[in-house]
């Protein structure tokens, strides 16, 4: 009995001096994933994300779609004037405003205790800004797109950041069905068929830029964008185009963004020349 114990402890003596020996390498921990933002910043996300803070009104709504909206604590104005949205998620009227009109109040947004903030590539590409963030320590993502699939990659970035990746691709999966499905059947109408539009974003005479989500919306749809046709009609950044150059193209259709704008259109006589007005195709977008 007394050999068979101290065997035991001979063996426990060298199990414990090959494990000295041999020390047990434990795996590394992994560094928290990355993203590459619309400014080309590389962001590595926090290790949790409970608190977001959505100061590009595009952001929010997709945190609130990917299921998120309760964990919103800071908002951009525009959310907080979004009545459907608020009705939809009364806690975002609770949030916190630190952006309002051009620059970030930086002590209402650290106030808020945001794990990650949203921002618009203009607000990240002002350096003043970009650095305050930065010194406080604040992981920031800034967003952006100008066609459908920027605007997809964008949803998966947000989708990543806040822990919503499997909703957000397949939100993508859906959109880009939605995509195929409008393209197959455009496929079938004769090019000669196809209507030329004027698009009308706030006001009758302003209109969408050819690098925009809405021109590559239309060039999806099948239409012919009177702007892409001749791009260099736009009258300086306001993105104006005037009465004699509308009168040229002559679209047979008219999309107004803004309430008001397409019976101002119907109504105003210097329009009533232009084929879409004559034909009563001038229509409101919801």
């Amino acid at each position: 009995m007394i050999n068979r114990d101290i065997c035991c402890k001979h063996l426990m003596l060298m199990a414990l001096a090959i494990i000295l020996c041999h020390p047990i390498v434990l795996p590394a921990a992994q560094p928290n994933p990355t993203i590459t933002d619309a400014l080309g910043r590389v962001v590595r996300l926090p290790d949790r994300t409970e608190r977001i803070a959505c100061l590009y009104a595009f952001s929010g709504h997709v945190v609130a779609m990917l299921g998120k909206a309760d964990q919103i604590v800071a908002v951009s104005n525009g959310l907080k004037r979004d009545i459907l949205f608020c009705k939809m998620f009364p806690g975002v009227t609770r949030a916190t405003v630190p952006k309002r009109q051009g620059a970030i109040n930086i002590e209402a947004l650290i106030g808020a205790r945001p794990d990650v903030v949203f921002v618009q590539s203009q607000t990240g590409q002002d350096p003043a800004t970009a650095d305050r963030l930065d010194a406080l320590g604040l992981t920031w993502i800034a967003i952006d797109f100008h066609t459908m699939a920027q605007q997809r990659n964008a949803i998966l970035m947000i989708g990543k950041a806040i822990g919503a990746l499997r909703k957000a691709k397949s939100y993508n999966a859906y959109y880009t069905n939605c995509i195929e499905r409008v393209s197959r059947m455009v496929a079938m109408i004769p090019l000669e068929n196809r209507p030329k539009v004027f698009h009308a974003t706030v006001e009758p005479n302003r209109t969408s830029p050819r690098q925009s989500l809405p021109s590559d919306w239309l060039a999806q749809s099948g239409l012919n964008n009177v702007i892409t046709m001749d791009p260099d009609r736009l009258a300086g950044g306001n993105k104006q185009v005037g009465m004699e150059q509308i009168l040229l193209w002559n679209p047979g259709v008219i999309l107004a963004n803004e309430p008001g704008v397409a019976n101002f259109i119907m109504r105003d006589s210097q329009w009533s020349a232009v084929r879409a007005v004559r034909c009563g195709r001038v229509y409101q977008m919801p």
